[in-house]
C-alpha cells in the first residue's frame, strides 16, 4: 500500500471476491513501470496524485484459481495475464473500438484504482489471456510492455528499411526497438546514457547506440542518416529534453511517436520544424485490441522476453526494488516483483 510519496508499507487485506464474469487471480510476477516509480516517488504523476493509500502495479501474470459464476473462458490452474486497463464498454469510444480512449477506463495502480502489487486480484474475464506453459509469469510480466512497443510501431507506419530513432532504452524503449527490427526496420538509432542498456540495445540489433552525455544525438543520427534525419522516432524517455529533441530528430515527412510520459504536461516545443518538415505527430495512449498478439509473438519467440527480466524481488523487498529502478543502478532493465 502506497500511502504517500516514498511510504510505501506491507498490509494485510480483505480477499477479493470475483463478480460473475471475473476470475480471481492469484499473482505470480508483477513488473515495475516508470510510471509506479512516478507515484511512489512523488506521489503523483500527470493529473494524477495519491490522495489514499492505493496498491501500484499493472504489470502482472499469474494462475486463476476461481472463477465467477458465468466464466466461461476460464478455470481455475490456468496460466494468465491481464491487461490492465478495463473501459466501461459503453461510450462512443468504445463502441467505435478505441476503448484505451475511454474517460472511465479503470486502470491498474493508476489512483484510485488498486493495482496487483499484492497476492490475489479479480479481473474481468474479458481483459485476461491465456499464456502458454512454456512461457514464465515473469516473461509473461513483460507482456504489457511488449504491448506499448506493439502498438507504437503499428501507430508509426513503420516501413520496411525506414531508419529509426529511440530515444530512452528501458524496458519499453527496447521493446519498441525489438518490435521495430522485427517489424523490417532499417538503420536504427538508440539514446540514452546507461551503459548497460545500450549495450543491451546492441545485442537486439540496434546499429548505433548514442550515450547523450557523450555525444550529441542530433549530430550522430544526420550523419548516418545522409544529413536527412529518421524517418521515425520514438520518445521513450518520457523527458522534456527528449520530446523537445525530437522534431531535430526527425527527417522531412517523418512521424513521431511520443510514448513516454512526462512529469510536466506543457512542454516546450518546436511546431515551426514541425511544419516546415511536414511532420506527422502521435502521442500513444496506452493500447488496444493487441495483448493477444503479444501473447502469440512472446510464445511463439518472435520476441525473447526472459532477457529483459535482469532482476527479481519477493514482496518483502518491495521498496528495494523500486529503489533499484529509480536509480537505475546494477543494469536493471526490468525489476520483477513476485507477491507468491
Amino acid at each position: 500500500m502506497l500511502y504517500k510519496a516514498r511510504d510505501m508499507r506491507i498490509e494485510e487485506r480483505p480477499e477479493p471476491e470475483p463478480g460473475p464474469l471475473d476470475v480471481l487471480i492469484k499473482v505470480r510476477a508483477v513488473g515495475i513501470c516508470g510510471s509506479d516509480v512516478h507515484y511512489f516517488h512523488h506521489g503523483g504523476m500527470g493529473i494524477h496524485s495519491v490522495k489514499q493509500p492505493i496498491i501500484l502495479g499493472h504489470e502482472c501474470s499469474g494462475d486463476v484459481v476461481a472463477v465467477g459464476s458465468a466464466v466461461e473462458r476460464f478455470k481455475p490452474g490456468d496460466r494468465v495475464v491481464a491487461e490492465p486497463g478495463v473501459p466501461c464498454r459503453h461510450c462512443k469510444q468504445c463502441h467505435e473500438g478505441r476503448y484505451n480512449l475511454c474517460s472511465k477506463v479503470h486502470f491498474m495502480g493508476t489512483p484510485p484504482v488498486d493495482g496487483c502489487f499484492c497476492e490475489l486480484i479479480a479481473w474481468p474475464q474479458d481483459f485476461t489471456f491465456h499464456i502458454p506453459p512454456h512461457l514464465s509469469h515473469d516473461e509473461a510480466a513483460l507482456m504489457e510492455p511488449l504491448v506499448v512497443g506493439i502498438y507504437s510501431v503499428d501507430m508509426s507506419g513503420l516501413r520496411v528499411h525506414s531508419t529509426v530513432a529511440i530515444l530512452g532504452a528501458a524496458s519499453v524503449g527496447l521493446l519498441t526497438l525489438a518490435v521495430a527490427k522485427r517489424a523490417g526496420a532499417g538503420k536504427t538509432f538508440i539514446i540514452d546514457r546507461i551503459p548497460e542498456r545500450l549495450e543491451f540495445a546492441k545485442r537486439l540489433g540496434a546499429d548505433e547506440t548514442i550515450d547523450f552525455t557523450k555525444a550529441d544525438p542530433v549530430k550522430v543520427v544526420k550523419e548516418g542518416t545522409g544529413g536527412a534525419g529518421a524517418e521515425v522516432v520514438f520518445e521513450a524517455a518520457g523527458s522534456p529534453a527528449a520530446v523537445k529533441q525530437t522534431t531535430d530528430l526527425v527527417g522531412p515527412a517523418g512521424t513521431i511517436i511520443l510514448i513516454g510520459i512526462c512529469g510536466e504536461d506543457v512542454i516546450p516545443f518546436n511546431f515551426g520544424m514541425l511544419r516546415r518538415k511536414e511532420v506527422t505527430l502521435k502521442p500513444i495512449r496506452r493500447y488496444r485490441h493487441i495483448f493477444p498478439r503479444a501473447v502469440e509473438m512472446a510464445a511463439s519467440g518472435a520476441i525473447d522476453l526472459k532477457p529483459f527480466v535482469t532482476h527479481t524481488f519477493p514482496l518483502g523487498e518491495i521498496v528495494e526494488a523500486f529503489e533499484l529502478t529509480r536509480e537505475c543502478r546494477d543494469g536493471v532493465v526490468k525489476a520483477v516483483v513476485r507477491p507468491t
